[in-house]
């Protein structure tokens, strides 16, 4: 592996563990978790929690169940399905995207935990806050947005949305 091909992946990790503190719930899903990011390197840091890399792409769920086991990371569950297709009958749940797309896609592939008071923790930059529409103020609300910093992106922030229907964190 080259030398740029290196820090590429270092900054990635980087990125991924810059919400690592900012996790509350026991149960996590890594929504469309693609290469295992933010997952699997927050996985590692935080072994008391655990984690489901939900991937519904054969391919990345294949290299992630290989990660997973040479790793040895007995926190991680690789879910191989769609998201809407997924349901984790567990109480304190969160979900994280880092490059899941469309903020509101992410919101109505999310509902049924939102709906049960999970939280949605979206990785984005300050650009696309403005971005969010009409699934977030029908039903759903910005809990926080809190600045987050990586090398790979100094302009991110964390913006956590949950149902106006449940108690949620302030702001």
């Amino acid at each position: 592996m080259s030398k740029s091909a290196l820090q590429e992946i270092d900054l990635h990790i980087d990125d991924s563990l810059s919400v690592a503190t900012k996790i509350q719930g026991k149960n996590i899903i890594d929504l469309g978790s693609g290469a295992g990011f933010p997952g699997i390197p927050v996985a590692i840091r935080r072994k008391e929690l655990k984690f489901y890399l939900v991937e519904s792409n054969n391919k990345k769920s294949s290299f992630l169940f290989r990660t997973v086991h040479e790793l040895g990371l007995t926190n991680v569950e690789v879910i191989s399905e769609r998201m809407e297709n997924f349901f984790l009958k567990k109480t304190d749940v969160e979900i994280i995207a880092r490059a899941f797309g469309d903020i509101d896609r992410a919101i109505s592939t999310s509902s049924y935990y939102l709906d049960r008071g999970a939280l949605l923790r979206l990785m984005k930059t300050n650009s696309q806050k403005q971005k969010i529409g009409k699934k977030l103020s029908k039903k759903y609300q910005i809990i926080s947005t809190e600045n987050i910093y990586s090398e790979l992106r100094s302009q991110n922030i964390l913006i956590t949305v949950g149902s106006k229907c449940n108690k949620q964190e302030g702001n």
